[in-house]
């Protein structure tokens, strides 16, 4: 096993849409909830709370979702190779935002591409559509992890793949780590990953338009694959000097002898004059014209 120094000095750089990993989606069923489903994912993402989702107690907020509703968002953990990550791999978390129950299309893709559901919901809501949703992803085979917002503990008779975790009156920090330990545990069960494109070709077969399906995308993919295949054939120590060559010597010699112009040293015995005239000659001969 490598060391931890040793693996933060080993990039494997890739394209994150094209990295396989677990996939971790949060939804909510109901309103009016006290907890807020994107604020406990940012606990989960950074423990400096960075606001990687939106939620109600960011500056300019509103309670009214009126341009969220219905969004899926992506955020991906990536470990940094320290001790003190809550996740050893990478993993991607969705956020669906707005009443799931709502938006039934979005949260079907979810209950496909998911390697685990993250419900934030009420034990005593009676809204029986609601409860239709709660029952449907409590029978499927995906593992689920239920935040009661009106419970204050972990319930009992949790199962293999199925738990219930109270929030009302809870520390952020014993929650977040119960939360931690909880999702590990179930991502340890399950082998599911996808990536981004994986995702892309669920999402053709449920019938949402994908960007890259469109012409101007298609288009721009084209010409920047006909970039990409020039720049590969270009060594990149002289990529710069062959591609951009006003940024290469050409360019150091000319700021070089510039400086020296304005600044007008003298050197041994020559006069202002002749060094002016000695630097005049030397850019003539590079070439360059001022």
């Amino acid at each position: 096993k490598k060391s931890p120094k040793e693996e933060k000095t080993n990039y494997n750089n890739q394209q994150m849409c094209r990295v396989s990993t677990p996939i971790v989606s949060f939804i909510r069923v109901g309103d009016g909830f006290s907890a807020s489903k994107s604020q406990i994912m940012n606990c989960l993402l950074s423990k400096r709370k960075h606001d990687a989702f939106f939620h109600r107690h960011c500056r300019e907020s509103s309670k009214d979702c009126l341009l969220m509703e219905g969004v899926v968002e992506v955020c991906w953990f990536c470990p940094g190779g320290e001790d003190e990550d809550r996740f050893d791999n990478c993993l991607t978390f969705i956020n669906l935002h707005g009443d799931a129950k709502k938006h039934k299309k979005q949260l079907t893709f979810l209950q496909e591409v998911s390697s685990l559901i993250v419900v934030l919901m009420s034990i005593s809501d009676d809204n029986k559509e609601n409860q239709k949703v709660v029952r449907d992803l409590w029978q499927s085979s995906k593992p689920l992890i239920c935040l009661l917002d009106d419970k204050e503990r972990t319930m009992a008779n949790n199962s293999v793949q199925r738990v219930k975790i109270g929030l009302r009156n809870r520390n952020e920090a014993e929650l977040t780590q119960e939360l931690t330990t909880t999702i590990r545990r179930f991502l340890e069960l399950s082998g599911a990953a996808l990536s981004l494109e994986d995702c892309a070709q669920i999402a053709r077969k449920q019938g949402f338009l994908i960007d890259e399906d469109q012409r101007d995308c298609k288009e721009a993919k084209e010409k920047a694959e006909v970039l990409m295949a020039l720049l590969r054939e270009t060594k990149i120590s002289q990529m710069k000097e062959k591609l951009l060559p006003l940024q290469g010597e050409l360019w150091h010699r000319w700021c070089k002898k510039d400086k020296e112009f304005y600044h007008l040293r003298e050197k041994g015995n020559q006069s202002i004059e002749q060094h002016k005239s000695k630097i005049e000659r030397k850019n003539k001969l590079y070439g360059i014209n001022r």
